[in-house]
């Protein structure tokens, strides 16, 4: 502690009393000509210092010598004015001077900032100098990489000197942003065009490219290791590893070898440890190069886990020297690497919290970083640091750059055109934390003394009650801490109206709310210094809206009492409306009930059509075949009854089950103008008994009262029969079944059937719309049914443009929604009407069969015994018949025995139908086989579906039997002609319009046997090489479509050759025996004579081919 003599401010100098010798020291201007004036009108003691405020400006007293502080108009960092009036030293160690100007302040707690400005230095021609990179070599010479090159800057001569590189370019910026000097003094500079080594002893470059067999452009970084390897890294995101030799005697290099990593990001910053290369990359985190695996490995931040980085913008990274510490600068903050657990901490804190642009330390182990605010000095001993803003040596124009070099205990910060050098040897003084005052309210923009709701000053005021149309309020509050007020962080919240805490800066933080509404409120406002020192108070503010009269409690009690009696009086009104409703509904209800009598007749008749089909085909088709054959008129009146009343049930079916066909598509809406919620009940009304039967709660829910709409009533009466019939019969006893409907915003109605039954497999919910699908765990329960309900319920709706969807959960129910929009009759268009459809017209009568029909053989499949048996007997009477009742069977004869037919049912058990015709249709050896297809399923698809498989004829259930018979016989009638076409006398198969599997084979092999006839040797095995096929599969293939053994069919196509070759003038008939492949006349003219009846000269001349010679 400094023990001050009596100091006395006169005005004419300034005296120094020993207060135990009373002897004195005057100082004066005419002894000390360091005084700019004899009067002292204020002091005050600052550390070792005395601080003089005179009429000239201010005078610093220490250890005996003076330093005089004045106004300069050319300094904005000057005094105000150089009349002193007042000097005062606050808690934070802020000196505070009183002047005739103004005031100023000057912390006299921060650290020592000597200012330096390169534009100024001697030998320098550049301004705007922009320092990417720095190094300071044994001399304390300032080696500097910017925009224009590389420089030598001489602090103490204040002289700098720019160096011409030799890769430099000339006309372009060779910028320079990787320096590093390694223990020989040879500076390592990476460049835009390249890697350039220069000796900082004898100031001359030393030859390195020439040496190198990787040569970067665009260097970014250049870093050198403990082991003397260089690493140098381009903005391509490469690394080049360089050993190398240096002899100190010649300062040349000796042996050099280098080697390229490719990183795979660009890199903004690197540092080298003793087993790592760290990478920061400009958004994708940290990679660390492991220098002896060569592995690589990412660090990313990740917003919920404070063990990794605080961003994956890297710009910066430092190891620390003394503690081999890596610190990592991210555009979020300042975070530390801890190798032990391979994890990163984020040092807290608002000085650690924003982009930090360089980092480095002195050799206290003080660190230090820079922020857009300033430079932040940490010590990581205590975790405590202080930021020092930079406005008083910086100018706005001189930015921060990511560039700080360390010597000693001064780190170097380098901004444009000029640099910092700063010293601080205690980081965490100890400081009083400043109180925290509210300084302003305004109402309005008009103070609260103006309107008369103060009476005391507003620092002292606690709470304020305001009227509701007084709800404009600003608040203005102030941390008295003068450090660096501007840096001073408040957070506050208006408890009641903000959900989250909000913060703001400056030296003058306000906050305002606009249009408060009537209640209480609590303003709470916190505050933290630049040096990291809370206020040591919080402030806690209420605030009362008053409600205007109209919303008072009276005011709500009266509207209460208003609307009770307006209540009283509707609720007569609506009683009186209700009871007559009631009586027209009871009347409504009679009708409907005799109505729904009606509709449950055809309901039931619904429930059972769905396998009439094929006992209609048994009925119908043999009694017109009785018919036919009946000659007594009792028995045929009987016959033609029964046959009337076969198609009148026909026809009640497919109005029950399709109306007009749902198979071929032509359905068609004939919509009226109904309630759809009064249809919907009726349905579920018609359920009510089958449900008590079981014991099955059925309740039906509506959210409207009426929904009038277009819809076609006999569709949708379908539609719901059908879903709600399903969910009661899978429904045990005591289940419930929902049937509601909702309108929904979006035009729709919503219709919901729900049961809480047995549920469907999710395996089977995918295929439960497809016809004839069943699930296979339903089918043991007996309620099996025909499998093609829903297939009509999913047409219907979307022939109303709707559709539906169905959720499932097996063993708890099943939940069908139906939705169908809301239209008018006038969407839909008048000229959409049903017609009667065409009676099915059968085929042509033949004029005469050209066959013997038992020669034929047809396989019958069919899965139902009475019509496979039905007819069966009918086409025995004209071909052999072998009937199956599955695909598997049918396939394995037709690939045995080779039939000319097939009839096969579609729906059949395991294998469809389809599917054995697609393969009979795919098999080289059996394509040649017709096809006819029976099935109920006739919809448009579905005929498309069995014609694009193969089949010759697609016929619908219940079918014509004249109708079958006939196709049949057409189709072995064409199958007959090409076996004549083939036994005329010349070979003309391209002349036949319809290209068949059969006339498509033919056609190759004739063509084969005509390009060799001439050979004798052709035989079996040729041609099947040739059509790639087998010896036994081609004999049954041609045996199957000519009738002939193929020895007999390459002999006839031989003749017919011969044939054509004769009626030619100037062909012997030696010629053409030999030109067909024949060696022997008398075998020749034998085989000619079967097949033409006269011998081949007879034949010759009854062509008139009066040419031909023995």
């Amino acid at each position: 502690m400094i023990l001050w003599p009596i100091l006395i401010g006169t005005q004419t100098g300034f005296c120094e009393l020993e207060k135990s010798t009373l002897r004195y020291t005057l100082h004066e201007k005419a002894r000390n000509r360091q005084m700019v004036n004899n009067t002292v009108k204020t002091m005050c003691v600052v550390g070792s210092e005395v601080w003089l405020g005179s009429e000239e400006g201010l005078m610093i007293f220490d250890k005996g010598a003076f330093t005089s502080y004045g106004y300069d108009p050319k300094n904005i960092h000057s005094l105000p004015n150089n009349i002193v009036w007042s000097i005062f030293k606050d808690r934070s160690n802020i000196v505070w001077l009183g002047t005739e100007g103004g005031i100023a302040c000057y912390d006299a707690g921060a650290p020592s900032f000597t200012s330096f400005d390169l534009s100024e230095a001697d030998g320098n021609p550049y301004v705007g100098i922009s320092v990417f990179a720095a190094q300071m070599d044994r001399s304390g010479r300032l080696w500097l990489g910017s925009r224009f090159g590389l420089s030598v800057y001489e602090p103490e001569r204040n002289r700098m000197q720019w160096i011409n590189l030799s890769n430099a370019v000339v006309g372009t910026y060779n910028f320079v942003k990787g320096l590093s000097i390694d223990g020989n003094d040879i500076l390592w500079i990476g460049t835009a065009e390249g890697l350039v080594c220069y000796d900082t002893q004898r100031n001359r470059e030393v030859p390195i490219q020439s040496r190198l067999r990787n040569r970067l452009k665009y260097i970014y970084a250049v870093m050198q290791d403990s082991a003397g390897k260089m690493y140098v890294s381009d903005a391509m995101g490469r690394m080049q590893v360089i050993d190398y030799a240096f002899d100190a005697s010649t300062r040349q290099f000796g042996p050099v070898t280098d080697s390229l990593v490719r990183m795979g990001e660009p890199i903004e910053s690197m540092v080298v440890d003793e087993n790592y290369v760290w990478h920061g990359t400009p958004g994708s985190g940290l990679v660390r190069y492991d220098k002896q695996t060569g592995e690589h490995k990412r660090y990313l931040s990740a917003k919920d886990d404070s063990s990794t980085l605080s961003s994956d913008v890297i710009l910066c990274l430092f190891v620390d020297p003394n503690t081999r510490q890596l610190w990592v600068g991210t555009d979020k903050g300042l975070d530390r690497y801890d190798a032990a657990s391979d994890t990163f901490r984020r040092i807290s804190g608002r000085e650690t919290s924003e982009a930090v642009y360089t980092i480095n330390s002195d050799d206290s182990g003080l660190l230090w970083f820079t922020t857009q605010q300033g430079v932040t000095c940490y010590d990581v001993l205590s975790q405590s640091s202080k930021m020092f803003s930079l406005n008083h040596w910086f100018d706005r124009r001189n930015a921060i750059f990511p560039v700080s070099v360390s010597h000693g205990n001064n780190v170097l910060v380098f901004g444009l055109d000029c640099y910092l050098r700063l010293n601080w040897a205690d980081v965490s003084p100890k400081k009083d934390s400043a109180p925290l005052y509210i300084t302003d309210i305004r109402i309005d923009n008009r103070t609260v003394a103006q309107y008369g709701l103060c009476d005391c000053p507003v620092q002292e005021l606690k709470r304020l009650k305001l009227p509701y149309n007084q709800n404009i309020l600003s608040i203005c509050f102030a941390m008295l801490d003068y450090s660096t007020p501007s840096l001073t962080r408040y957070t506050y919240k208006l408890e009641g109206y903000d959900e989250n805490w909000k913060t703001v800066t400056g030296t003058l933080p306000y906050v305002e709310y606009t249009k408060l509404a009537p209640g209480h409120y609590t303003l709470r406002v916190e505050a933290v210094s630049s040096d990291g020192v809370p206020a040591s108070n919080k402030l806690d503010f209420d605030i009362t809206i008053m409600p205007p009269w109209w919303a008072a409690w009276w005011a709500y009690l009266a509207y209460a009492l208003a609307v009770a009696t307006a209540a009283y009086y509707l609720n007569s009104i609506t009683r009186r409306r209700r009871q007559a409703e009631d009586e027209l509904q009871k009347e409504k209800l009679e009708r409907e009930k005799i109505e729904s009598v009606n509709q449950l007749k055809l309901r039931f008749f619904t429930n059972i059509s769905h396998d009439f089909r094929t006992p209609l085909s048994l009925i119908i088709s043999p009694v017109e075949t009785l018919l036919d054959t009946e000659t007594d008129p009792e028995k045929a009146g009987n016959l033609q009854i029964i046959k009337q009343n076969a198609l009148r049930l026909l026809r009640l079916v497919n109005q029950i089950l399709d109306f007009r066909k749902v198979e071929n598509q032509k359905m068609k809406l004939n919509p009226v103008s109904e309630d759809i919620v009064t249809t919907l009940r009726g349905i579920c009304r018609s359920f009510s008994e089958l449900a008590q039967k079981k014991q099955i709660s059925l309740l039906f829910e509506s959210g409207e009262e009426r929904l009038v709409m277009d819809f076609d009533t006999d569709k949708i009466d379908k539609i719901f029969v059908n879903l709600i019939s399903n969910a009661i019969k899978f429904t045990p006893e005591e289940g419930q079944v929902l049937v509601s409907l909702r309108r929904k915003d979006t035009g729709d109605v919503e219709v919901m059937v729900a049961d809480t039954g047995i549920g469907i497999p999710d395996g089977d919910l995918p295929h439960i719309f497809e016809r004839f699908y069943q699930v296979e765990e339903h089918t043991g329960l007996g309620t099996r049914g025909t499998g093609i309900g829903l297939m009509i319920v999913k047409e219907f709706v979307e022939l109303h443009r709707g559709h539906i969807e169905v959720m499932s959960r097996d063993k708890q129910g099943t939940t069908f929604i139906v939705t169908l929009p809301i239209v008018n009759e006038a969407d839909y268009d008048p000229a959409e009407s049903e017609t009667e459809e065409t009676a099915e017209q059968l085929p042509a009568e033949p004029e005469a069969r050209p066959y013997s029909g038992h020669e034929f053989t047809v396989l019958l499949v069919e899965d139902n015994e009475d019509m496979r048996s039905y007819l069966k007997a009918e086409l025995e009477k004209n071909y052999r018949v072998v009937a199956v009742e599955d695909a598997e069977s049918g396939l394995k004869i037709v690939n045995e025995t080779m039939p000319d037919l097939v009839i096969s049912d579609v729906m059949l058990t395991g294998m469809s139908g389809v599917e054995l015709c697609r393969r009979i249709k795919d098999d080289f050896v059996m394509n040649h086989i017709s096809v006819i297809l029976l099935t109920a399923r006739t919809a448009e698809e579905h005929i498309i579906e069995g014609f694009d498989a193969g089949a010759d004829e697609y016929i619908g259930k219940p079918f014509n039997l004249r109708v079958l018979l006939r196709r049949v016989d057409n189709i072995l009638t064409q199958r007959c002609r090409l076996r004549d076409s083939l036994r005329r006398d010349t070979v003309d198969i391209a002349s036949v319009e319809r290209q068949s599997p059969d006339e498509l084979f033919i056609r190759k092999v004739v063509a084969l046997i005509e390009e060799n006839m001439a050979d004798p040797d052709l035989n079996i095995p040729f041609l099947c090489d040739k059509l790639a096929v087998s010896h036994v599969n081609f004999y049954r293939k041609v045996k199957a479509i000519t009738g002939l053994n193929v020895n007999a069919f390459i002999r006839e196509i031989r003749l017919k050759k011969a044939a054509q070759l004769l009626r030619v003038k100037g062909i012997s008939v030696t010629d053409a025996m030999y030109e067909v492949g024949f060696n022997h006349r008398s075998y020749f003219s034998m085989c000619f004579r079967e097949v033409f009846g006269v011998t081949p000269k007879v034949y010759a001349k009854q062509h008139n081919n009066e040419h031909n010679k023995e």
